[in-house]
């Protein structure tokens, strides 16, 4: 994939291309389009960061087909809405995009109870990829680095940071747990202003993955996907540690720091009684290694 047209269909600052769908059967007929579509990049809005307390819900998605970027209210009273959502997530034949797909992963499966099929690529790790510093791979940040968009999501920030961090740490629930589907009438402004919001990550997500080919092509192809492969291989590992759970022995692990401990004093000493280390000193009396 080459050429900036290639990977930047939208005016991602007005949000061209988008579209909120306000209405439950324009949602299931747009959801059955998408299921007609090779690849899709999807992005959750969510009542918190992790969705293991009670009364977390998944409040709406926003799904790009590189053409159009649809923001869409989790209709989850509607059982044919759910039908046609779980039919696009676990069809096979569309390959899935997610920036850190682990999130919408561990979401779709605890909450809807179904495993998403056929995640082709994260956007977060294939940045980590390409490059390896740190704090750059959120994808706020590579979307200033890679397309210079910035600052789309300052207006709805607030709202989607739990407000009983303190008391609930990661579970704890946002503003989101406030807005139901059912009343899109109600907050109207902030259901609008949320829906653009995660249309415009959904479509950045898709623009990233395009960007993201088009510097692999460049690069060492052949090479890296083994290091994507890899990566995913881990997160998806990582996914199911998370929501399963794996037995940690803690005294096992209190004794194991403490034998280390007591190996790197011994080697320290040993290192101290070398004649390097005499000679060391003597030029550097006031260093410590």
């Amino acid at each position: 994939v080459t050429g900036t047209k290639a990977y930047l269909p939208y005016d991602l600052n007005v949000g061209q291309h988008v579209e909120k769908v306000w209405d439950v059967k324009r949602a299931i007929t747009v959801l059955q389009q998408l299921n007609t579509k090779p690849i899709i990049a999807f992005d959750y809005e969510t009542t918190g960061l992790k969705p293991y307390d009670v009364g977390h819900r998944i409040v709406m998605v926003g799904i790009s087909d590189g053409t159009t970027s649809y923001a869409i209210p989790f209709f989850d009273y509607d059982e044919d809405f759910i039908q046609a959502y779980k039919t696009l997530m676990t069809n096979k034949r569309v390959k899935k995009i997610c920036h850190n797909f682990k999130y919408e992963y561990n979401w779709t499966r605890k909450i809807l109870g179904y495993e998403i099929e056929n995640v082709y690529w994260d956007t977060m790790l294939v940045a980590h990829i390409l490059d390896m510093r740190d704090g750059i791979t959120g994808l706020k940040v590579q979307g200033y680095l890679k397309f210079g968009i910035s600052g789309y999501e300052k207006v709805t920030k607030k709202l989607l940071i739990a407000d009983d961090k303190k008391t609930h740490g990661s579970n704890g629930k946002n503003a989101l747990q406030y807005l139901e589907p059912r009343y899109l009438t109600e907050n109207h402004r902030v259901w609008d202003l949320l829906l653009l919001y995660v249309a415009k990550d959904a479509a950045l997500t898709y623009a990233l993955y395009m960007k993201q080919r088009s510097e692999l092509v460049d690069a060492d192809y052949k090479h890296l996907k083994k290091g994507i492969d890899l990566f995913m291989e881990s997160s998806m590992t990582l996914a199911e540690m998370e929501y399963n759970g794996f037995v940690f022995d803690s005294e096992q692990c209190a004794k194991n720091k403490d034998d280390i401990k007591q190996r790197m004093e011994e080697l320290q000493q040993l290192m101290k009684d070398t004649d390097e280390y005499s000679k060391w000193r003597q030029v550097h009396p006031d260093k410590e290694l």
